[in-house]
């Protein structure tokens, strides 16, 4: 078998055994200790206002996002938008949750680059 298979079954392997996993703890802690019956529960008393000024928080908290990113590539290049800066807020947002430990930071470079902005000044 070559190098570039064994390694594709590895990541294969690592893949399903993390979900699976994650699956079962997710599983155990549901039926054991009332767990659908607590969380229907919680469901119920959810006050829904709490739950919209946490959404509202986040939004608000990835525009401010965008602007900082805008003041700062604004000094570097200035015809750089803020819907460039949004969107890169917006890239680092999607891989820091899909990226183990919260890097993507490399990625946000990338599509500063990606989006004719200097390499060195990205």
């Amino acid at each position: 078998m070559s190098e570039n298979k064994k390694s594709s079954l590895g990541k294969k392997l690592f893949t399903v055994i993390t979900f699976a996993l994650t699956a079962g703890i997710l599983i155990y802690f549901l039926f054991s200790t009332n767990g659908i019956a607590e969380l229907g529960a919680t469901m119920k008393t959810l006050k829904i206002r709490w739950l919209l000024l946490a959404l509202l928080c986040t939004v608000i908290g990835w525009f401010i996002e965008g602007i900082v990113l805008h003041i700062f590539c604004r000094h570097f290049d200035h015809a750089w938008s803020y819907h460039n800066s949004f969107t890169i807020g917006m890239v680092g947002v999607l891989y820091n949750a899909i990226t183990p430990f919260s890097t993507g930071e490399p990625i946000q470079v990338i599509a500063m680059r990606d989006m004719d902005m200097d390499t060195g000044m990205a």
